[in-house]
């Protein structure tokens, strides 16, 4: 009889989101209530798609990439509540915002805040 592999692979995964990002009995019998962290992290997740809108969309911006050392021009920061949802550039970014503030001929360095 063949294992059930996917099932196996995937069993530290679910055993981990049992554990630390889910509460159990706090619901429902059997319901799980996912941490706040966890809630957090789906709508920033659903904002960068594009599913859902952000409150503030920072159009238009000349964006320092870390990572290259390099300015990246015409670049969009998608933010949701407290936290930065998405940064890329802005033909890339198909979403919507309550509001939108146009950057252009500003820079923005990540870290200082």
């Amino acid at each position: 009889m063949k294992k059930p592999t996917v099932f196996l692979s995937l069993l530290p995964l679910i055993l981990l989101l049992a554990t630390h990002g889910a509460r159990a009995g706090e619901g429902t019998a059997g319901e799980f209530v996912f941490s706040e962290e966890i809630v957090t992290r789906q709508q920033l997740m659903r904002v960068a798609m594009g599913h859902h809108p952000a409150d503030l969309a920072i159009k238009g911006a000349t964006v320092l990439n870390v990572h290259t050392g390099t300015w990246q021009e015409d670049w969009t920061i998608a933010i949701k509540g407290e936290r930065i949802a998405w940064v890329g550039p802005t033909a890339e970014w198909h979403g919507e915002a309550a509001e939108t503030t146009d950057a252009t001929g500003y820079y923005a360095v990540p870290g200082f805040g």
